[in-house]
């Protein structure tokens, strides 16, 4: 999914109070147009953006922006790795 698919997918969702997660456990690869995407999502957004289970590589890039922290609204969820899939879509957290 390119940047641009990212925050057609996720636009909908913006005009709604709350959080959103994203479910990253499949998400491989993340460069600064991706990194963009997340900071503009987060920008438009009237609650929390929460990365939940980012694989290794995509959490050291996210560890290295000092997202979770830096930016008010944005959390990184590590989950206990239980094999589960991934979802595509953004969801509300509940």
């Amino acid at each position: 999914m390119s940047s641009g698919e990212l925050y057609e997918t996720v636009r909908p969702e913006l005009d709604r109070p709350g959080d959103i997660v994203l479910e990253l456990s499949d998400l491989t690869f993340l460069d600064s147009s991706g990194l963009f995407a997340l900071f503009r999502i987060a920008g438009s957004l009237d609650g929390d953006l929460i990365f939940e289970s980012p694989q290794e590589h995509v959490g050291r890039v996210l560890e290295m922006m000092h997202l979770d922290g830096r930016v008010a609204n944005i959390r990184v969820r590590r989950a206990a790795a239980n094999g589960n899939g991934a979802t595509a879509s953004p969801a509300r957290a509940s």
